[in-house]
């Protein structure tokens, strides 16, 4: 008997969308594990399981003989389903294959690609924690006086507002990759040190920005985040700037000892005449 089939103890659920390198397999009970483990706050830890080629069978929380470390989770009791800088750092780590991230009443994997991006602001695919049917709606054709009698209705449905734009910033060789929660058509505020920059966004979810200082936050509508890290070396051409400035402060110095000297000759000169 596999490994597989050994662990098979209870009705399972697939995540496997078509941008997924890899099949997950879970069951609910993993589900209610990571949300009792929080007790109605934020928690994380590991997953454990089994990998078979590109099949990955999460099974626990807690390492026991037979498992491996294979993924992270993130259970957060509100907001989004997307991956925040900790979750990041806390990925790369453990040196996992997934990222489980459960908020509210909805979760979703997050696995990197054949070319080893992950996409961070959503998840491939999402689903009910719950697992909660899709509801069918069987089609009729209405009389036509039924028709117009709803429609004044359907005009008065109130119509949820979109969830806001939550901001993650990760930094990696001077560059910041700003991911945004979902598409965005607003203005988009950086300030660099003492430099400010507003980009118009048209629909983008990641932008990469080269920092020029150790301290940058980014701004979009009500959405806030910020970097504080060690100050970047000089470029080349920086240096070579530098190496202008400082050379054409040696020629002005230089000049100015040669006026003086200039003067001082002339000088001397009327006394001999």
């Amino acid at each position: 008997m596999s490994r597989f089939a050994r662990l098979h103890s209870g009705p399972l659920r697939t995540w496997a969308p078509p941008e997924s390198p890899f099949r997950i397999e879970y069951s609910p009970a993993l589900l209610r594990e990571i949300r009792n483990a929080g007790a109605g706050t934020d928690s994380y830890g590991l997953l454990y399981g089994i990998r078979h080629g590109q099949t990955i069978r999460l099974v626990a929380t807690r390492g026991r003989a037979g498992l491996d470390p294979l993924g992270i989770f993130a259970s957060r009791v509100r907001g989004q389903v997307f991956l925040s800088e900790e979750d990041l750092v806390r990925f790369d780590k453990a040196e996992a294959c997934v990222a489980l991230v459960l908020s509210s009443e909805n979760g979703g994997f997050f696995v990197r690609d054949a070319s080893g991006s992950i996409e961070t602001v959503r998840s491939y695919e999402e689903f009910s924690i719950h697992g909660r049917p899709v509801v069918v709606i069987e089609k009729r054709r209405w009389p036509w006086a039924l028709s117009l009698a709803l429609l004044p209705l359907l005009c008065f449905i109130p119509r949820r507002p979109p969830p806001p734009i939550a901001l993650s910033l990760r930094e990696q060789t001077g560059q910041l990759r700003i991911a945004l929660s979902a598409p965005a058509a607003e203005t988009l505020t950086i300030l660099d040190g003492a430099e400010k920059t507003s980009l118009a966004l048209t629909g983008q979810s990641t932008i990469t920005y080269v920092r020029r200082s150790g301290d940058v936050t980014v701004k979009i509508g009500v959405a806030q985040a910020r970097f504080v890290g060690p100050t970047l070396p000089p470029t080349e051409m920086e240096q070579a700037r530098a190496s202008v400035e400082e050379l054409k402060s040696q020629i002005e110095t230089l000049n100015a000892t040669r006026a003086s000297g200039l003067a001082k000759i002339a000088a001397l000169e009327r006394r001999l005449q």
